[in-house]
């Protein structure tokens, strides 16, 4: 039995069992229907599936007449700061979290950065059935650009809050262990830690 899932958060499956091409163009259609035109940011975890489905992602999209913004490997929060920070109609984390390797999925945010509301996923999910199955002219077809500013920006951001005193823990020298699996938090987690002032023994951080 086909493993795919679908819930608010977005769809998830077995790659090759539920989740091919064709089920994550099927359901690109009616998110990118849904978001209308614009941006639309795109990041993904170190999963081996990764590139392959954010290669299906950004070509639907831009196939639909949608801007790509590729912020590249990074956690998920940072997606949905980024589609904040830039204004962008809706992000996809291309992410299975804590399924295995055979996993992934497509987290679909809105306009807010926030995962789809009950309401709007409903309100996509009932166009499935009916989806259609027109692309852009080929003078209209999105574009698809890199920003490699997402990370730096979101751990700025973070520095920034008021309830962060980044002096006072720069000044306790901390040391810490950051175990980042070799997801990622590797390309968060160390680099944030020594902002803050601390000591890192990295474990498990390869890029």
């Amino acid at each position: 039995m086909p493993t795919l899932i679908s819930s608010i958060s977005g769809i998830r499956g077995i790659v090759g069992d539920g989740l091919d091409p064709q089920s994550l163009i099927k359901y690109l259609n009616v998110y990118a229907d849904f978001i209308g035109k614009g941006k639309v940011i795109v990041g993904r975890d170190s999963r081996i599936t990764g590139k392959m489905v954010e290669n299906i992602v950004s070509g639907t999209l831009m196939a639909k007449g949608i801007d790509v913004v590729d912020i590249g490997i990074c956690p998920t929060p940072t997606v949905q700061f980024t589609v904040k920070e830039l204004k962008a109609n809706g992000g996809i984390a291309i992410s299975a979290s804590h399924n295995p390797n055979e996993w992934n999925a497509l987290k679909l945010l809105n306009s807010t950065g926030q995962f789809m509301s009950p309401e709007e996923h409903s309100e996509m999910i009932n166009n499935l059935n009916k989806i259609t199955t027109e692309f852009s002219r080929w003078d209209k077809v999105g574009k698809k650009i890199s920003y490699n500013e997402g990370v730096k920006n979101h751990v700025k951001a973070v520095m920034n809050l008021e309830v962060i005193d980044v002096k006072a823990i720069a000044k306790r020298k901390f040391k810490v262990v950051a175990d980042c699996v070799n997801g990622a938090g590797a390309y968060v987690v160390p680099d944030m830690l020594k902002e803050f002032g601390c000591e890192v023994v990295e474990m498990n951080c390869e890029k």
